[in-house]
C-alpha cells in the first residue's frame, strides 16, 4: 500500500479496532476549558482578529520563552510562524536546497520530509540510521558530497522511536559548522522527554548553523496549525519571502487564540501532565510488547516521542500483515516501509506502532491481538 492508500485504511469506522496506527495527540489531553476560555476572549477583540495581520508579536515573545526551555537564546526577530511544523520542513528545504544543493535525509525518515522532497526538483542523498549518525554524515562528507542541508529529528524520531545523544548532536553540529551546510532540526517532540533531564536542542549548540522548527500541536491542539521557525540571522529577510509567497500569514485567529492561551495559563504544568500521562502508555506497551513479540525481536523503547518501531523478520511483507490485522483482528499500524529510502527501500519487514491514542487497557488489549496474528501466520 502506498502512504493514502494505507491511512485511508487505518481510518476506516470500527469501533471494536485498536490504532495504533496514527501518531496524533490524544484528545483527551487538549486543554478544552483553557482554550474555549481563550476563543471566547480574542473574539471579542477588535476586529483586526478577523484581518490580514502581521506576525503577532505577543506570540512571538511567549515562543521566545518557550525556546528558553529548550536550551534556546533566541530574538523575537528570528522567529518565523508557519502553519505547524510540515510548512516549516517546507520552507527550511526550499530556503536552503534546490539543484546543485542537496539534501542529507536518513534513510528511514519522517513521512512529511520525504513528501517534501518529492514535491522539489532537491536532490536526495541518504545515510544510514545503524550506527552513529555522525559518523555516517562525516563519510557522506569525505566523499565530495556538499549537501545545502540535512534534515533530523533528534528527539523522539518518527518513526524509529529514538533520541541522539548529547556527543552526537555536537559531533553533527561541529560537522555543519565545518562544512558549511545548514541542519533542519525537527522538534516536534522535545517537549515530551520521560526519563530524564532534556537534551540541548541542536539550535542551542549553534544559532547559525541549525533552522529549528517548532509546534503547537503535540503539546497544545494540532488543529490550531500553528507554528514556528528560529532561523539564523542572515536566513530571516530571505524566509520571510518564501513565506509569504506560499501562505502570506499564518491565520490571524490561531495565532490570537495561542498568545491568549499563553498570557494565562500554566504551560509547565500542562507538559508535566503529557509526560507523565505518555510516560504511563510507553511503559504499557513496552510490557505488552514484550510479552507478545517473537523471541528475539528488536523494536525501540522511545524516551519521548509517541512511538516504537518494531523490526520483523526477513520475508514478512507488513504492508500485508495490516489487512489482515485490521480485517480479522482488530488492530492496526503503519507498515514501515512509508518511511523508507535510500538502500533500504525495498524492506518490509518494519513496522510503527503509536502508543499516543490508546489508554493503558487498550494498548494491553492490541498487543494481545498482535500476539495472536504474529502466532497464526507462524512468525516467530
Amino acid at each position: 500500500m502506498d502512504q493514502t492508500s494505507v491511512f485511508d485504511f487505518v481510518l476506516r469506522k470500527n469501533a471494536d479496532l485498536v490504532s495504533f496506527a496514527l501518531g496524533l495527540p490524544n484528545p483527551d489531553l487538549f486543554p478544552v476549558d483553557e482554550l474555549t476560555a481563550a476563543v471566547d476572549a480574542v473574539f471579542k477583540e477588535p476586529g483586526d482578529v478577523y484581518q490580514y495581520a502581521n506576525p503577532l508579536e505577543e506570540l512571538r515573545g511567549h515562543i521566545v520563552r518557550l525556546m528558553a526551555m529548550r536550551g534556546v537564546t533566541c530574538a523575537p526577530e528570528q522567529i518565523v510562524l508557519t502553519h505547524g511544523a510540515q510548512h516549516g520542513i517546507d520552507m527550511a528545504v526550499r530556503l536552503l536546497c534546490g539543484p546543485g544543493r542537496p539534501l542529507v535525509l536518513e534513510e528511514i525518515s519522517y513521512t512529511g520530509a520525504l513528501s517534501v522532497v518529492s514535491a522539489t526538483d532537491t536532490p536526495v542523498h541518504t545515510v544510514s540510521t545503524t550506527g552513529s549518525l555522525s559518523e555516517a554524515v562525516g563519510d557522506l562528507l569525505r566523499a565530495g558530497v556538499r549537501p545545502g542541508g540535512m534534515y533530523v529529528m533528534p528527539e523522539g524520531h518518527n518513526p524509529l522511536g529514538v533520541s541522539l545523544p548529547e556527543a552526537e548532536r555536537r559531533a553533527l553540529v561541529a560537522l555543519a559548522r565545518e562544512h558549511a551546510f545548514t541542519i533542519v532540526e525537527d522538534d516536534a517532540y522535545g517537549f515530551l522527554q520521560y526519563d530524564q533531564e532534556p537534551r540541548p536542542a541542536l539550535r542551542s549548540l549553534d544559532d547559525r548553523r541549525v533552522f529549528y522548527i517548532g509546534s503547537f500541536s503535540k503539546i497544545i491542539s494540532p488543529g490550531l496549525r500553528v507554528g514556528w521557525i528560529v532561523v539564523p540571522e542572515e536566513h530571516v529577510d530571505r524566509a520571510l519571502v518564501v513565506k509569504e509567497a506560499s501562505t502570506l500569514e499564518v491565520a490571524t485567529p490561531g495565532q490570537y487564540i495561542v498568545a491568549r492561551l499563553l498570557d494565562r495559563w500554566d504551560l509547565a504544568g500542562h507538559l508535566g501532565v503529557l509526560r507523565r500521562e505518555y510516560a504511563l502508555r510507553r511503559d504499557t506497551m513496552r510490557r505488552s510488547l514484550e510479552a507478545v513479540l517473537p523471541a528475539g525481536t528488536p523494536f525501540s523503547c522511545p524516551d519521548s516521542g509517541m512511538f516504537f518501531w518494531v523490526e520483523l523478520p526477513e520475508g514478512v511483507d507488513t504492508g500485508e500483515l495490516l489487512e489482515a490485522a485490521v480485517a480479522e483482528y482488530g488492530v492496526s499500524f503503519v507498515p514501515g516501509d512509508l518511511y523508507l529510502s535510500g538502500p533500504v527501500q525495498a524492506k518490509r519487514n518494519y513496522l510503527r506502532l503509536s502508543f499516543s491514542c490508546v489508554s493503558p487497557a487498550e494498548i494491553e488489549a492490541g498487543a494481545e491481538r498482535l500476539g495472536r496474528l504474529f502466532r497464526d501466520r507462524g512468525i516467530a
